[in-house]
């Protein structure tokens, strides 16, 4: 099954909606074109490089964060790649082996399976940490890091256009993993999100929306927090809160456009995250940082790629 045509947002500006896997952008710019994030399955990839064979050569790919759905297809586009300082650490540290993928598109995209051997996955070679400014001939692009989701997510602020792309910041499609995220940093950078100047927001999933879509999606997560802080008072163990409580996954499933995560791939990634939530409720409560319950991946790091600050 073919992929979506592009959606116009703005003058010069796209997305990609509709697939498995992260929405992306397409930024057509003088300095050739920015791509936000990249298709999750290879044969997505390959219908999207066709489409993107009417504007400018790719110069630039930014990820939101450095989970699989938004990076796994770097590989079949040119351009830099440039991410948050983590995703660079956390790509060179924890990239799916290459036995892990076929598994996986054994079931996501068996006739992708076969193109990943010669597109392997990039690392970022430019990064940065809080912000980062970018000017790609006259078009002004702002990377703003909204942890929450990962401690490494960040929004594309396109201020010129009016537009932002918020990664996993926001999903239009109700809520993604919890498994590595901080409920209250979240928040915050949806206060971060609401400060911001723009009219259209490309949520991580999901349709096009605008501010409401933001404040509607930290509306779903103080639910889903709220059920576990419940759950949590009344003497729940985590083990049990981890087995009996669940909240809609609208993003990994099946759908009549795509087949979704396995089923049991599914349940880890909701007993994960509820634990994740109930793990950080007992942070707050002795009044510990955000993310201080997760634990940091381990390895060893090569040498640091080209990193710009603002």
């Amino acid at each position: 099954m073919t992929i979506e045509p592009l959606k116009a947002v703005a003058e010069g500006v796209w997305a990609s909606l509709g697939k498995l896997g992260s929405n992306n952008g397409v930024v057509e710019t003088d300095a050739g074109t920015l791509l936000v994030d990249v298709p999750h399955k290879p044969t997505d990839a390959v219908a999207l490089a066709g489409m993107l064979s009417v504007h400018p050569q790719v110069a630039w790919i930014v990820h939101t964060d450095h989970h699989i759905d938004h990076t796994l297809t770097n590989g079949f586009f040119p351009g830099t790649v440039v991410a948050h300082r983590a995703t660079y650490r956390r790509l060179v540290e924890d990239m799916p082996t290459a036995a892990f993928v076929d598994e996986l598109l054994a079931t996501l995209d068996p006739d992708g399976r076969s193109l990943m051997a010669s597109h392997p996955e990039r690392v970022p070679t430019v990064v940065f940490g809080d912000r980062l400014g970018l000017r790609l001939g006259g078009t002004a692009v702002e990377l703003v890091a909204l942890p929450g989701h990962t401690p490494n997510t960040i929004g594309v602020h396109l201020p010129g256009a009016g537009v932002l792309f918020t990664g996993d910041a926001v999903s239009g499609m109700g809520l993604p993993s919890f498994q590595e995220s901080s409920f209250r940093a979240w928040r915050a950078s949806i206060d971060v999100v609401l400060s911001l100047d723009f009219d259209i927001l490309v949520p991580g999933h999901g349709d096009l929306g605008d501010r409401e879509t933001a404040v509607r999606f930290r509306e779903q997560i103080d639910e889903l927090v709220g059920l576990v802080d419940v759950a949590r008072g009344a003497g729940m163990a985590i083990d049990d809160a981890a087995e009996q409580l669940r909240f809609e996954d609208r993003i990994h499933v099946t759908t009549p456009a795509y087949e979704g995560y396995p089923s049991s791939m599914i349940q880890e990634f909701q007993r994960r995250s509820i634990r994740s939530i109930y793990r950080e409720l007992e942070a707050a409560a002795a009044d510990l940082p955000p993310f201080g319950h997760l634990e940091a991946p381990g390895g060893a790091v090569p040498s640091e790629p080209q990193e710009r600050s603002r």
